[in-house]
């Protein structure tokens, strides 16, 4: 129905303000501004435990941790190159108290940290400038949205985080089978339903319907958008894949 290819979304006032005068490209070059952001008495992000954001950052990673065999799943985050890269780079960063810790993520605090600037940047999916939009709107025009940082310069990995699917629940009446089966067809293949969608804030796999970003790009000096809604088409972003994944094919 829509999907959630990640990105940088950064208050550039803050970033500014830290001398990051620009968006970092690798985890290094996070790593780097978030130093200089906590200099000033602010954090680059936060995170209290969100097990979506480390799915997706796992995934960037290149981590593979979930496997099936049959109806078995099995997890293992001790051998995982990926997870093991990723719980590496974030716990340096807790250890080195550059990611607030303690607020969390959809909280009346978190709102206000993205507001008044002590949370300077969100790692998340591209439906996120409706949700900044709605609950933070002190921050109109404050933030811009980049490519999420990679593991190596001139990298494209990324990954995916959120999105929506709808499924038909096993009934008795095949009438109303047929009927929630022809709102799913409108949803998802119908030029207006996937507007309507879109004009809510989601994000959609269909190339004619991409999304609406309403979050300025990089340098992105008249702030209508459209800059970013370039960086949220990029290959690299979306769908947001992990280069090399097969199963997914990027779109222009």
């Amino acid at each position: 129905m829509d999907s959630g290819p990640m990105a940088l979304f950064y208050n550039k006032e803050v970033f500014d303000a830290a001398g990051v005068d620009r968006a970092p490209a690798t985890w290094e070059e996070y790593y780097q501004a978030a130093r200089k952001i906590r200099a000033i008495g602010k954090y680059i992000t936060s995170d209290a435990g969100d097990p979506g954001f480390f799915d997706s950052m796992v995934w960037q990673a290149g981590g593979q941790p979930f496997s099936t065999h049959r109806k078995k799943v099995a997890i293992n985050l001790t051998d995982d190159a990926g997870t093991q890269r990723w719980t590496a780079y974030w716990q340096r960063m807790i250890d080195e108290d550059l990611i607030d810790t303690r607020t969390v993520k959809w909280s009346n605090d978190w709102d206000r940290g993205l507001s008044d600037g002590t949370i300077a940047s969100v790692l998340a999916g591209g439906w996120l400038p409706h949700s900044l939009l709605s609950d933070v709107p002190q921050g109109a025009g404050r933030f811009r949205v980049a490519q999420t940082p990679t593991w190596e310069p001139g990298g494209t990995q990324n990954s995916e985080n959120g999105g929506s699917t709808l499924a038909i629940m096993r009934t008795t009446s095949d009438e109303k089978a047929a009927a929630a089966y022809r709102f799913m067809d409108y949803a998802t293949h119908d030029s207006e339903g996937i507007r309507g969608r879109v004009l809510d804030g989601g994000l959609s796999g269909r190339q004619r319907h991409p999304g609406q970003c309403r979050v300025p790009g990089p340098d992105d000096p008249d702030h209508t958008g459209r800059r970013g809604q370039r960086v949220l088409r990029r290959p690299e972003v979306q769908p947001g894949i992990v280069a090399g994944r097969k199963e997914c094919a990027a779109q222009p």
